[in-house]
């Protein structure tokens, strides 16, 4: 006898419930991500909002005090910014 003679045809019933397990365990995924892609573009508009309302404001090109100051200020953001989506 042939091996594919003793298989079954898989339940329908069973069929249906992996099929739904497999989606909920993808689903479960993407919400990971979207949670992952919502904390870090919140993270980042923080950070625009930063720039423009407490650098942006006080920036002074004429002055080499308030510009030594702000050269600081931008380094850090981005740096900041960039490692937290590595």
């Amino acid at each position: 006898m042939d091996r594919e003679q003793h298989i079954t045809p898989p339940n329908p019933k069973d069929e249906v419930l992996r099929k739904i397990g497999r989606n909920l365990l993808i689903f479960q995924q993407i919400e990971g991500l979207l949670e992952i892609s919502s904390k870090s573009f919140e993270m980042m508009r923080e950070e625009r909002n930063r720039l423009v309302h407490h650098f942006l404001p006080y920036w002074q090109p004429d002055s080499p005090e308030n510009l030594l100051q702000a050269s600081d200020y931008p380094g850090h953001s981005i740096e900041s910014v960039s490692l937290d989506h590595n």
